[in-house]
């Protein structure tokens, strides 16, 4: 049995879940936060399964990108309480100045991807950064940068369904790049949705 399954580009096979890719309020956010032209690439549709010993969604402590101007939006599809691997971030991570923090304060290295659980703790010896745990009822979304350090908490019990927007400033990436780099599959026209 998989633990996480997730599928990239779900808004390209179901019309349902392209209704949420292209949510105009969602965007204007997006665009908001950027401060600058922003388009979103594609849906990820992810469950995960409660096994014991899992790094929850994500696979544990971590940031998307060295770009502070990441961007997503989540939405959960099941009910979401502390034993079903809630959308946890530490506060204070979303600066662009706290790499140097971590640098400086928790051993980490310069755009360091994934995170120790050592290495969190001793970041969060410091009072600037706090753990922050989302639970919350199907239909919640939950706006974030993801160049915060963020995680799905361990799943304890049961199973998790969400959806997430990936929203990239357009000047920042290649389009082709994005295709390949998640393996979409390929765009068909609203009318084959």
């Amino acid at each position: 049995m998989r633990l996480t399954f997730r599928i990239y580009g779900a808004d390209r096979v179901s019309s349902l879940i392209n209704e949420f890719n292209k949510d105009e309020f969602l965007l204007k956010m997006a665009i908001a936060f950027n401060e600058s032209k922003t388009t979103s690439y594609f849906t990820l549709a992810g469950r995960i399964k409660a096994k014991e010993g899992n790094l929850g969604s994500g696979q544990g402590w971590h940031r998307d990108t060295p770009n502070p101007y990441q961007f997503k939006a989540l939405i959960y599809l099941t009910d979401v309480e502390m034993d079903n691997g809630p959308f946890e971030i530490i506060e204070g991570t979303q600066e662009p100045n706290s790499m140097f923090d971590g640098i400086w304060k928790a051993n980490m290295m310069f755009q360091q991807h994934r995170m120790s659980e050592g290495e969190i703790e001793n970041l969060l010896r410091y009072p600037k950064f706090k753990t922050k745990t989302f639970t919350a009822k199907a239909g919640t979304v939950i706006l974030v940068s993801t160049f915060a350090i963020h995680r799905g908490m361990p799943i304890n019990l049961g199973e998790r369904y969400a959806l997430t927007n990936y929203y990239f400033q357009d000047f920042t990436v290649n389009p082709i790049y994005i295709e390949k780099k998640f393996n979409l599959p390929p765009k068909k026209k609203s009318n084959e949705l």
